[in-house]
């Protein structure tokens, strides 16, 4: 019966036939969509759901990895491609269930993370990586970096920490004596090589491990030499107390270095990587950063504090482009006084660019900056080179001189205290995996 209005029937147009076999087709090719779209989510969810490893009575699903890799890759300056995922698959499962364990350890002492010590973790490495105070989550948001993993992890480095601290750190002690003998076989050393050195550390904890530590300590040397960066991926994956400090060792003597280091660096020229180096505990991969005469002043062992000023080319820059912006930044580089007015310099050139690199010791620059900067004074700037599709101008803001001395004695007590209290934690680690139900099941 048609609509009724006012008593009175509709005076609507009538609807032409149905062709109930077209509409019949059109729904069950809806219904099919549908059920395509519902099974393509489910498809995900089940995806993200599925266990990668179970570590006692936690799970860490394929989604955790997955978002674990991403943060790796991305914070590496790696390629992000299937290929490079599916090697670094191990390494970063592996560190996933080392964080378990770290923060069940801590839960069953009844230890949390406030707001404040988050706050802390990221001011901290904002300080590290030259970005802005409170603009942490922003730039992981730039690069793509999953916020929620990425903050798992530094909650977790913070939990581990209070773990240490709160069970390790009363049962290791220095003594005034042994302080003593390091500062007499120190000065005894005076002129003798001296190596700096950075490490990815890959403990062993049974036999049956060597194999695989040994092929993952491969794995990060072809990530390094595809372009990957030394000092993210020892933040990630190293096992030694330098994580923190992307594997630097600081300098050691020669006298100091097992038999087997000293063996893979001979002939090694600086920035060079070696390894995987079998040692008592694990797997080593080395950098070689430096090499000097132990407190004698070396030139070359400066700080150094640095501006860049960036003049980018066109995507495809002929050569009447290159010449022009030659002059361009010849001109900038001659009018530049000093540090503090760069930025209003640059700002009257077209798509000109600042950066602050900030402080760095000198040896470790790349060959091509300590070559542009080589002889430049305070203030003065470097000739513009060619690099990344730019002209860049190095503006040197401040350099000091480090002084050729003995390490104090409470350096010397600190740094006996961190050795011991290292190799602590990697037992206190190491028991946690005995004793753990660990099942792999990707």
């Amino acid at each position: 019966m048609g609509n009724v209005a006012d008593g009175r029937r509709s005076r609507l147009p009538r609807r032409a036939p149905i062709d109930w076999v077209a509409e019949f087709k059109v729904r069950l090719s809806f219904l099919i969509f549908v059920a395509l779209v519902g099974l393509a989510a489910a498809g995900r969810a089940q995806e993200a759901q599925r266990i990668a490893a179970v570590v006692n009575d936690r799970i860490i699903s394929t989604y955790d990895l997955a978002e674990r890799i991403t943060v790796v890759v991305r914070s590496s300056g790696l390629q992000d491609s299937p290929e490079a995922r599916e090697r670094l698959r191990v390494q970063v499962l592996r560190s996933l269930i080392d964080e378990q364990l770290q923060v069940q350890e801590a839960q069953r002492l009844e230890m949390v993370v406030t707001e404040e010590d988050r706050a802390g973790s990221l001011r901290f490495l904002e300080g590290q990586n030259n970005i802005p105070d409170g603009a942490m989550l922003e730039a992981l948001a730039q690069r793509g970096i999953p916020q929620d993993s990425f903050l798992a992890q530094i909650d977790a480095q913070v939990l581990w920490g209070r773990v240490v601290q709160a069970r390790l750190r009363p049962a290791v002690t220095v003594t005034d004596a042994e302080v003593s003998d390091v500062l007499t076989r120190l000065e005894a050393s005076r002129g003798a090589p001296e190596y700096r050195l950075a490490e990815i550390f890959l403990a062993v904890d049974s036999p049956w491990q060597e194999a695989e530590v040994a092929a993952a300590s491969q794995r990060l040397i072809e990530e390094i030499s595809r372009g990957a960066d030394f000092r993210a991926l020892a933040r990630q994956f190293s096992q030694s107390a330098t994580a923190g400090a992307g594997g630097d060792m600081g300098w050691v003597l020669e006298s100091q270095l097992p038999e087997e280091y000293l063996s893979a660096i001979a002939g090694l020229g600086q920035g060079e990587i070696v390894g995987p180096i079998a040692t008592a505990g694990g797997f080593t991969v080395l950098r070689l950063l430096g090499t000097r005469r132990a407190f004698e002043t070396d030139p070359g062992d400066a700080d150094v504090t640095l501006k860049l000023v960036v003049l980018p080319l066109p995507a495809v820059a002929s050569s009447e482009d290159e010449a022009g912006m030659r002059v361009i930044a010849n001109d900038l580089a001659a009018r530049i006084e000093g540090c503090d007015g760069v930025e209003a310099l640059a700002a009257e050139v077209a798509g000109a660019q600042t950066r602050e690199v900030g402080t760095m010791p000198e040896n470790e620059l790349t060959a091509e900056v300590r070559d542009a900067i080589a002889g430049v004074a305070i203030g003065e700037t470097s000739r513009p080179v060619i690099a990344g599709g730019a002209y860049n101008i190095l503006v040197v803001c401040d350099r000091q001189q480090r002084e050729a001395r003995l390490p104090t004695r409470d350096e010397v007590r600190q740094s006996l205290y961190n050795q011991r209290l290292d190799l602590a934690a990697r037992g206190y680690l190491r028991d946690l995996r005995r004793v753990a139900f660990i099942d792999i099941r990707v």
